[in-house]
Formats: C-alpha cells, structure tokens, sequence
C-alpha cells in the first residue's frame, strides 16, 4: 500500500475536528458493524470511478474463488510487474514507487477519523468483476452465488504464512504479526447487479450505495459474503484496521 501518516500522531488537533462532523453520521446497524452515507465528495468519487475504469494496474487475488473475480489495484502507486507479468504489490522495500496524491491522502484522514484503531491506510481498490455463468460453471464444475464466499478474515494470520515470513526473514527469528481488527469498503459505482454484502448468522443485509462507508467487524458473529456480481463490476475503496500499525503485514505476491 503507498505510504500513510496518521493524524493521531502529525495533528491530533484536526483529528478531532474531522471526527467532531463526521463520528455523529454513523448508523451504527449491530455493535461495531456501521455504515456512514455520502462520505464521499463528488470531486472524489468522480477520481475513484476514473481510476476503476483505467484497465491498467489490476491484479487477480488468491481469494478470488474463480475467473479471477476478486481484483485490486493499488492507488498512489506506480505499477511494476515481474518477469511472469504479474504485479508486484507495493512494499517500501520491494516495490516503492508511489506517487503523491493529495486527495487519497484527504480520504485517508476523514477515514482515521471514524475507523477503530489503528487504520493502516486506504491505498487500494478491491473490485468484483462479473464473470460468466458458463466459465464459473467450467472451473468449479457447477454454478455459485457468491463473488466472495462466507468468511471472517483471520484473528491471526495462518500458520504457514507466519512460517514463510520466518523464512524470509535473514535470522530466520519468529516476527511479530499484527491482527486484523475490522474491514472497511467505501463504494463508489452501483451500475452492476448483485453484490450484496450477507451475513450468515443475521437478517438483515448491506446494499451497496454510491459513497457509502461501512465498517465490518471481523470476528464470526459477522461471518459475511458478497453475493454474485452480474451485469457489471464492483467497485470500493478497501482497507483495514489493526491491532498494532508496527506489526500490520504487508501484501506480498504469494499471499494477496
């Protein structure tokens, strides 16, 4: 993800003024699951559907449960690709070239603002793009409902990610990792069908809606899925909240 600072630490003073206007918006739906409507201001959401629209800088996740649906792309980045042509992920060791952009960075604030501690920055896109019945059909050998099947995230990363990041380290120490507190997506289109946030163990369910923030808690009570993607994609700002900024792991090509 490009490079962010926190206003808790730069100028908690504008800090609690963004979050003076912007904390009494939220529409808290159960607990810690909230959304926050028309967070977004046109000039933004006009830059956000531009770069959605631009083919260049996507990549397919390893989450994508087939056609490589589930995409992002990396905002304020400059696109690099390996040998494979396959992206590599932005890392300020591996891949640092980012390019300033001032209006992420404005987003990111108002974002700090209402998010649970700590929020590690909104640099990417994550989009469902519609895939054909019949090739979905072809890879999994039946048809789905879902663009993302039911999930929680992870309380801690798994057991054999934790153990390559060993590896990779040069004194092969264990390393520290940080846990996953919340999710987050800012949507900014609606000109697509389906992908609907569910829950599996609630009744109620979250439609998408243009500038629309919502915060997702992680643990099971609010295990969730994205309901199938057709007649077009869809597309939000995504990011996440950790426990702990200094352990927050970073994408890598063989886990994004």
């Amino acid at each position: 993800m490009p490079k962010y600072r926190l206003l808790e630490v730069t100028n908690p003073k504008k800090l609690n003024a963004i979050k003076a206007e912007w904390e009494p918006k939220k529409e808290y739906i159960e607990k810690d699951l909230w959304v926050i409507r028309n967070f977004l201001t046109e000039e933004e959401l006009a830059w956000l559907v531009k770069e959605s629209e631009d083919p260049e800088g996507w990549y397919s996740t390893m989450r994508s449960p087939y056609g490589g649906n589930i995409r992002n792309k990396f905002l304020g980045s400059i696109p690099l690709y390996g040998e494979d042509g396959i992206l590599i992920p932005p890392n300020p060791i591996t891949n640092p070239q980012y390019i300033d952009t001032p209006m992420l960075q404005v987003i990111q604030d108002r974002l700090e603002s209402v998010l649970p501690k700590f929020f590690a920055g909104a640099g990417a896109l994550q989009s469902f793009f519609e895939v054909p019945d019949e090739q979905i059909i072809a890879e999994l050998g039946h048809d789905v409902d879902y663009a993302m099947g039911f999930h929680y995230e992870r309380d801690d990363l798994d057991s054999d990610l934790v153990q390559r990041m060993i590896l990779d380290t040069p004194d092969k120490k264990i390393v520290s990792v940080g846990k996953i507190t919340s999710s987050f997506s800012v949507y900014i289109n609606d000109n697509f069908d389906g992908g609907i946030l569910e829950f599996k163990n609630k009744d109620y369910v979250i439609k998408p809606e243009v500038g629309m923030l919502v915060n997702i808690p992680l643990y099971k009570e609010f295990e969730h899925k994205v309901t199938k993607v057709t007649n077009g994609n869809r597309h939000s700002l995504y990011g996440r909240s950790w426990d702990n900024l200094d352990d927050a792991h970073l994408s890598t090509r063989e886990d994004c």
